[in-house]
């Protein structure tokens, strides 16, 4: 974990350091893991989890891309 997290916490919209502590704990963040975050937003989440080793991915604005992705797919 980063060592600024208590001070980082306080910006608003920043996730306290439980939460990252339960995400640890639950083995949902581990060394290798490979995590797709759509709609990361500002990234907060895989900033703080980099430390872990997870493979992360994230993307702003998926939804058009899933609908061009649907509409090249009916087309043909």
């Amino acid at each position: 974990m980063r060592n600024d997290i208590g001070r980082l916490c306080q910006i608003p919209g920043y996730l306290s350091p439980v939460f990252y502590e339960k995400i640890i704990e639950r083995n949902l963040c581990i060394n290798g893991q490979k995590v797709l975050d759509i709609e990361t937003g500002t990234a907060v989440l895989p900033r703080n989890m980099y430390q872990c080793g997870v493979k992360w991915t994230g993307s702003i604005g998926i939804s058009d891309l899933l609908k061009t992705g649907r509409c090249s797919v009916t087309a043909g």
